[in-house]
């Protein structure tokens, strides 16, 4: 073990990615302690197995650490950052910890505007059902071992590449995937083109050997640039597409399709999880493993054994004919796709629930979000999920909804639940989407139907939400 890393305090541990890069230290026999300014799943992963969690932040916090490691979404001045620079501690980010832990790993970093999550574990249950042992990071709790992290005992590694804070340009990949590229984050990238650039430079950190898998379906995704002497593999559903998806039938929340590359047919494939995106990521992660040459019968098996990630496409609870979904859905597309699986599986009406994440983000995709929702047969709006953002004056939730015709707008999150149920129908089918707090939202609908004992998967409490990146 680093002698700079035996005793590790995390400020904002209740996130994705420091979560993991804490429970990875725990593991290898750190001591570890961390803070946040909420609860989470992840946090209450962490208390399990022996992690001290504090709610809040104090210099106290920082204790004997003689490593500190933070995320972006911390400011500057927290004041346990503040005592580890006075005390000179070595304070690290958190991007560039997981650099180090993936340096000369065979890695499989999966990129992408949307669908990572999904994709980095459907790539794990691959490896895994292939013998291959991974070492897995999730940006979110995969269905069945509800972590976000997978502990493998092999040089082979799956880690979802955040494009947030450019993290992902500390990762040297063997194989380097982009399930998607648009328009998002545009309070860190000026315009599209910067954001193009970005993951220009993600795929030049490509190894010698390395290869990029990279979706065709969107324009700035085919404009990227692969190094010379790396191999290129294009899915999707255009003609682009070397890799391809056929046949696709969809019965219930199961997707089955043929798979095609090059002209010649691979095999078919079956998903658990509904919806054409999840066929795309299924691409992605097809043509990721076909570049670490697994057999098809691993990858046809891996897809089929995969379950989901929580708050995608989630099915948190049903009753009197009402379903109710849980989604992370926080992006106009996201949306789009979301609705679109669940025309999928209902005939009755689309009952959409969203909470906005980010006041720049709302105002930057106004007119799309309110074209996306508008797709739903019933819409309901509530007030923006702030994360590390102060307000910008005229934007609101209401925003959004004032641009759909019949809109609902309650503007606070506790009496949202409620609202929502008066407005219910038998055979409904209820999306409540985003990347903020409105999970608890889910969850108390889900309650309300099954009589109060909720029918949630997970189990346990819902908490606030933790540091969002």
């Amino acid at each position: 073990m680093d002698d700079t890393m035996k005793d590790v305090h995390f400020v904002g541990i209740g996130g994705v990615r420091l979560s993991a890069l804490a429970e990875m230290l725990v593991r290898g026999g750190s001591t570890v302690s961390g803070s946040d300014r909420a609860s989470s799943v992840f946090t209450e992963r962490l208390e399990t197995i022996g992690v001290s969690i504090r709610i809040g932040h104090d210099a106290d916090h920082i204790g004997k650490a003689d490593t500190v490691v933070f995320t972006p979404a911390v400011e500057p001045d927290n004041p346990e950052l503040v005592a580890a620079r006075d005390r000179g501690i070595r304070i690290v980010e958190g991007k560039k910890l997981l650099g180090e832990m993936t340096h000369g790993k065979r890695l499989v970093a999966v990129s992408g505007t949307h669908g990572k999550t999904t994709t980095t574990a459907m790539i794990s249950s691959i490896c895994e059902t292939a013998g291959l042992d991974p070492t897995a990071f999730v940006g979110g709790a995969v269905q069945g071992p509800e972590s976000n992290l997978r502990v493998g005992d092999s040089d082979v590694w799956v880690v979802e590449a955040d494009e947030y804070d450019r993290a992902f340009l500390e990762l040297s990949p063997t194989v380097a995937v982009v399930t998607s590229l648009e328009s998002d984050h545009l309070d860190l990238y000026d315009s599209e083109s910067n954001l193009v650039e970005t993951f220009d430079a993600f795929l030049s950190g490509l190894t010698e050997d390395g290869s990029a898998v990279i979706s065709s379906d969107y324009p700035a995704s085919r404009s990227l640039t692969v190094p010379a002497g790396r191999a290129r593999v294009d899915v999707g559903f255009g003609e682009e597409a070397v890799l391809t998806a056929e046949e696709m039938v969809s019965e219930g929340l199961k997707t089955s399709f043929t798979v095609v590359e090059g002209g010649e047919t691979v095999g078919d494939a079956s998903l658990q999880v509904p919806g054409r995106h999840n066929v795309a990521n299924a691409l992605s992660a097809i043509g990721a493993a076909r570049r670490m040459d697994i057999d098809w019968s691993h990858i046809a098996r891996g897809l089929e054994r995969f379950r989901g990630v929580r708050r995608r496409f989630e099915i948190v609870g049903s009753g009197n004919d009402i379903t109710v979904v849980n989604d992370y859905a926080h992006h106009p597309t996201e949306i789009d796709v979301t609705i679109e699986a669940g025309r999928a599986i209902t005939d009755g009406r689309i009952v959409a629930v969203f909470q906005p994440h980010l006041y720049s983000r709302t105002r930057d995709f106004l007119g799309e979000f309110q074209t996306a929702l508008s797709r739903a047969d019933v819409c309901w709006l509530t007030g923006i999920y702030p994360a590390r953002e102060t307000p910008i004056p005229g934007i609101t939730g209401r925003s959004i909804a004032d641009g759909i015709d019949g809109c609902h707008y309650e503007e606070e999150l506790n009496a949202l639940a409620g609202s929502v149920m008066n407005t219910l129908e038998p055979g409904d089918l209820v999306l409540v989407m985003g990347a903020g707090s409105i999970e608890r939202t889910a969850v108390d609908i889900a309650k309300s139907l099954s009589g109060g004992a909720g029918e949630q998967e997970s189990g346990g409490t819902t908490p606030t939400a933790p540091t969002v990146s």
